[in-house]
């Protein structure tokens, strides 16, 4: 543009370097601080990689130290240890399969006929197994077996054929080398050793006894002592060879065959229940050798263990390196016993193995256990398999028990019951001229099939025997609460041990327990139960844990008139009808047991009604949509989040109705909790004369209270005003308030008529003191007109008694609705 300059600023030469000095120094002071910056991290990344090299460093010590310590057990226990590269491994098998090879088993210390030689790894062993006073290894090498047993494919690339049945032991929580003071260990004996189950010695020919051979010999204090064999005696005219020992403590002993033991870990297939065998027992940090019993060979339900029954009625688990077999034990077990009790308790458990009784406690329980021959109240501290661990209050020590020991008071009031009634039964036999000598003995036969707990996790396995084992018409005719019993469960009825002996009020407490042996002590373990085991053929309405309620239900009267069944098939139970008196027959009914709405409008489409997706069996009120419509229908008071249905059980009227789940829910119709009204009838009823009040209904068996019990079902309903002429003369001066103001422009209700057509509850009495409550229940249509009415116990009912219900409390809780 003309006239116009370029704008042009003076500065001086120096004002020039001044500047550019500045712009400089402050980038350089810019640059170090981010230099000083990057360098402060790369010093933290580089700590942080040291710590990782050297925490991989000690990873790969402790891998190598591990292998190697594999290794030693391996070759000390006779067994192959094969390395294997990843790369040339097969094709891994598929899922249900054992992913482990067994081993080819060679145990230390016998020679190819089984005979025990002397080994110098023994006490290495012995060493590495067995826990010591110098040393606190075991339990670390306990919980190392563990996991290293438990691994299929460790780390380097190798891989370890063990055990089958090691990714068991690895799930179950052994104890340590010593949880109890008899020095409880892991057996390193596995299944896979095919242990028999057998009381009978095996058939092998018998280890012999040479010179200079190293034995175990008892002294008379019962405490065997560690010596050599230096002759073996054969006396003439004697039975019996004699054989001197020499000991560390006293220079000969001359002992018989029965106290004398190998010095050497036995072969597995040599063990049996009932050997008499000596292990090391432990007491106050030290041990020493004791005789007794083998009372269980290993298996899962020990934890891979031996039972020993110590001569003093002392049960301990132990592992096989702490056992020794006795060189030439007695015909009978229990003959070199010296305790008159004992030796009678080990006949009777070894005649009633591998069932013997036992008594099934948790931690907590309280019970009376002999102590000095007198019965003393005692609390379980904790369980270990068949044992536990109980504490004496007057004396402040504990013990540890065998759950079917006779000490226990409990075991011993149950034989005394027991064997009464087979001499009763016997008695009764004998009278009638029936031989009793191929009767099984009930006192020892009924504790066996009551009590014995595999400890596992419950799956439909469990179930898997029971499932289809009871015929239909049987469940017809059976009370409903005597149905798990079909279905081998097991209901007992036990008196709180707390409670003297001569008090009149004692409470008592039901057990169920299962198929598999668990014992199930509240409604809740029941539920979970059923649904652990996704059991669809047993309801759990099907149990009851009050005390009062009895399963065994009512036999039938006699009467002059008799119908079978007036419900012709039509329930799922047989409706019987019966007159005592005299040979009237109810007035010809038509009976059903739906109810037929179709003929006024009602909209029963699945469309116009909410499902819920659970598929827990809705046990869970919050998440079940169903269940919430229950509970939000009594919004018009405080909320009651527990009303509705509790283990398919009503324990009380909920005024504005109860919604079940229906056909629009995504929940299984056998295993739902929400769903009882509309399986129809469970409970047995009958319909009979009675004294002035005509026909009535009375039930088979006893009734929990909150029990459905029937629906009012009839053919037909029909407006209020085809009855209004009948109403009149009766109809009160002011009409209360019903939901049906809720209804524009209808002001009838309507009835359900069942005089022609109907079911067994059109027989029900009115009572002022009824034993029932109406209900109402939305099953097939969510409109509030039409309800199922249903009727529920109000309180527990016996065998035998009339059934009866109020009718005016059905308007006295539509008033309380409206208020």
């Amino acid at each position: 543009m003309e006239g116009a300059e370029d704008e042009v600023m003076e500065v001086t030469r120096e004002e020039l370097h001044a500047w550019i000095r500045r712009e400089v120094e402050v980038e350089v002071e810019r640059y170090v601080l981010d230099l000083r910056a990057e360098k402060d991290r790369c010093g933290l990344l580089l700590e942080k990689r040291q710590r990782q090299r050297n925490g991989l460093l000690k990873l790969s010590q402790s891998v190598a130290d591990c292998e190697l310590v594999i290794r030693q057990l391996y070759s000390l226990l006779g067994w192959d240890y094969k390395d294997e590269d990843s790369e040339a491994e097969d094709e891994p098998p598929p899922l249900g399969s054992n992913a482990v090879e067994e081993p080819s088993v060679s145990m230390p210390g016998a020679d190819a006929e089984g005979d025990p030689i002397e080994c110098d790894e023994k006490s290495k062993l012995e060493h590495m197994l067995v826990p010591s006073e110098a040393s606190s290894a075991p339990q670390e090498m306990d919980s190392f077996l563990q996991s290293s047993c438990s691994r299929t494919r460790p780390v380097c690339g190798k891989r370890r054929h063990a055990l089958r049945g090691a990714e068991v032991s690895s799930t179950l929580s052994l104890p340590p080398a010593k949880p109890l003071s008899s020095g409880i260990m892991v057996s390193s004996v596995s299944q896979t050793l095919a242990l028999g189950t057998s009381t009978e010695p095996p058939d092998l020919l018998e280890q012999k006894i040479k010179l200079k051979m190293k034995v175990l010999a008892r002294r008379k204090t019962g405490v065997w002592l560690p010596g050599e064999i230096v002759e073996i005696l054969s006396r003439e005219g004697k039975k019996g060879v004699k054989y001197k020992v020499s000991l560390e403590e006293k220079p000969r002993v001359l002992v018989s065959g029965h106290h004398l033991a190998f010095d050497v870990s036995p072969l597995p297939k040599r063990l049996y229940v009932g050997a008499r065998v000596v292990t090391k027992y432990w007491k106050d940090d030290t041990y020493f050798f004791y005789s007794g019993i083998l009372g269980e060979l290993p298996s899962r339900k020990n934890r891979l263990r031996f039972l020993v029954f110590l001569d003093d009625h002392t049960p301990t688990y132990v592992g096989l390196p702490v056992l020794r077999l006795v060189c030439r034990p007695l015909g009978d077990p229990g003959a070199d016993i010296p305790g008159d009790a004992h030796r009678r308790f080990i006949g009777e458990y070894l005649k009633l193995w591998p069932h013997p009784p036992m008594a099934q406690y948790n931690e907590g329980h309280t019970l009376n256990v002999e102590c000095e021959g007198v019965q003393r109240t005692c609390k379980v501290l904790q369980t270990d398999c068949s044992l536990m661990q109980v504490f004496f209050r007057h004396s402040g020590h504990n013990e540890w028990l065998y759950r079917g020991s006779m000490r226990l008071q409990h075991l011993v009031t149950m034989k005394k019951v027991l064997q009464r009634k087979d001499e009763a039964e016997k008695k009764k036999k004998k009278k009638t001229g029936k031989t009793t000598e191929n009767a099984p003995n009930s006192a020892t036969s009924t504790p066996a099939a009551m009590i014995n707990y595999t400890p596992h996790l419950c799956s439909p396995a469990c179930l898997e025997q029971v499932r289809a084992a009871v015929p239909t018409e049987e469940l017809r005719k059976s009370n409903p609460l005597f149905v798990p019993m079909l279905y081998k469960f097991r209901r007992q009825l036990f008196s709180d041990p707390t409670c003297a002996p001569k008090e009149t009020k004692r409470s008592y407490t039901i057990f169920y327990y299962t198929p598999c042996g668990l014992t199930l002590s509240t409604m809740a373990q029941v539920e979970e139960y059923l649904h652990e085991t996704h059991c669809d053929f047993l309801s759990i309405d099907a149990f009851s844990m009050d005390p009062c309620v009895s399963v065994a239900g009512a036999h039938p009267r006699p009467g002059k008139m008799c119908i079978p069944d007036l419900a012709a098939s039509l329930e799922n139970k047989a409706v019987p009808c019966i007159n005592e008196y005299n040979y009237l027959r109810p007035s010809k009914l038509s009976y059903t047991s739906v109810r037929d709405t179709s003929h006024i409008g009602v909209d029963a489409s699945l469309d116009f009604m909410a499902g819920c997706d659970c598929v827990d069996g809705c046990r869970d009120s919050e998440s079940c949509s169903c269940r919430q419509l229950t509970v939000q229908g009594t919004r018009w008071r405080p909320v009651d989040e527990a009303c509705g249905y509790t283990q398919k059980r009503l324990n009380r009227t909920v005024v504005t109705g109860v919604y079940e789940c229906n056909g629009q829910c995504r929940c299984d119709p056998r295993t739902c909790s929400n769903r009882v009204a509309q399986h129809g009838i469970q409970v047995r009823l009958q319909v009979f004369m009675t004294r002035g009040q005509g026909w009535g209904v009375r039930c088979y068996d006893d009734l929990p209270r909150g029990t459905f019990v029937c629906a009012y079902s009839a053919s037909k309903q029909t407006a209020a005003q085809d009855l209004s002429v009948k109403r009149k003369e009766r109809a009160p001066a002011v009409v209360p308030m019903t939901t049906r103001c809720f209804f524009d422009g209808e002001d009838h209700c309507y009835i359900v008529d069942a005089n022609v057509e109907g079911n067994v509850a059109r027989f029900l009495n009115h009572s002022c003191s009824p034993n029932l409550f109406q209900q109402s229940v939305f099953v097939d249509t969510h409109d509030l007109r039409f309800p199922w009415l249903t009727f529920f116990t109000k309180t527990r009912v016996k065998a035998g008694t009339e059934l009866t219900w109020d009718p005016r409390c059905v308007e006295d809780d539509a008033e309380t609705i409206l208020g």
